[in-house]
């Protein structure tokens, strides 16, 4: 049930979702539901899409704002650090 509504929602809502319950929370630990997060309130093209085109080994930080639409990319083995940020601007 959750893959059907899963497309739909953004990410502060995916986010609020999996505090609902104990289940759902462990549902969505799985992998596939973190590839794409997106922040922003901006559609964007089906994720399966989005990922075909960025797979590689980096993250990227995609701005989707229309003053700039900048990518940034990062080396995955930077999220070994992940735990340490505080704030990530965009």
């Amino acid at each position: 049930m959750l893959d059907l509504v899963y497309p739909f929602l953004n990410f502060k809502s995916f986010y609020s979702l999996r505090t609902t319950s104990k289940q759902l929370k462990e549902i969505t630990e799985q992998p596939h539901y973190w590839k794409v997060i997106n922040f922003t309130d901006y559609p964007t093209f089906d994720n399966k899409v989005l990922i075909d085109r960025f797979s590689n080994d980096y993250l990227h930080v995609v701005n989707v704002t229309k003053k700039n639409n900048s990518i940034y990319s990062f080396p995955k083995n930077l999220l070994l650090h992940a735990k340490h940020i505080k704030i990530i601007m965009l």
